[in-house]
């Protein structure tokens, strides 16, 4: 008998239970926030189409002023059930003008800066942001995260406007109130620095009553609400 030998083989096996046990554990965290974030209260929307277009869509709606729509999933349309009834269409539809639309999935106010300076030339610039800085990559219950995120948008909102004085800044819509797996625990935080981020954009739609399907994109309702919004102040 070897009690070095036996040493190791009971920490190997120490070792496997407990890496199989975070596996498992990391997987079921991953089904919950899928479950949480897609599969409730999605399932009563069946027209919900996750993605319309890629990004770097654009459209011609006649004589008008060139714009650049800049943002993340919500601001080039998820959600709607096809491209035409995206709010940024029906915007270019009663604004006329070429419409580009340079949001991209998962981005971050530093990419839409990258997205401003990337296209120079337009017109006319709509940011449609603000859920994704405070909430990709939220750890649940964990203190002290949002109260850090705030300056980084803050920076990279003034840098924005040194590229482009002129352009138009939407708080989109979010629903705090409904956490997701990632958000739990920090809904009254994420709404109180929500308001503090309506203090620095042109239009606040954090509060509109869009028709949401899941905990960020709303469907084509929500699209025209939206849309009807930002053309009422642009027009």
């Amino acid at each position: 008998h070897d009690p070095a030998r036996s040493a190791r083989r009971a920490a190997g096996e120490t070792m496997n239970t407990t890496l199989s046990k975070a596996l498992f554990a990391s997987a079921a965290i991953a089904l919950g926030a899928t479950a949480a974030n897609y599969l409730y209260p999605e399932t009563r929307w069946p027209n919900y189409a996750p993605v319309n277009h890629g990004p770097y869509e654009s459209r011609d709606c006649g004589p008008g002023l060139s714009t650049l729509v800049v943002g993340a999933s919500v601001a080039y349309g998820v959600g709607a059930s096809d491209t035409d009834h995206e709010w940024w269409v029906l915007a270019c539809q009663d604004l006329g003008g070429y419409w580009y639309n340079a949001a991209g999935g998962g981005n971050l106010s530093e990419h839409e800066v990258q997205q401003i300076a990337g296209n120079p030339g337009f017109d006319r610039v709509i940011v449609l942001d603000g859920a994704n800085d405070l909430v990709l990559g939220l750890s649940p219950q964990v203190p002290g995260q949002i109260e850090k995120r705030l300056p980084r948008w803050w920076r990279n909102v003034a840098q924005m406007r040194t590229l482009r004085p002129d352009l138009f800044h939407v708080l989109q819509p979010a629903p705090f109130g409904m956490p997701s797996a990632n958000t739990a625990g920090h809904e009254d935080e994420l709404r109180a620095i929500y308001a503090q981020m309506a203090m620095w954009v042109d239009l606040d739609l954090s509060e509109a009553s869009v028709d949401y399907l899941d905990l960020v994109h709303f469907g084509d309702r929500g699209q025209r609400i939206v849309a009807d919004a930002i053309v009422e102040r642009l027009r």
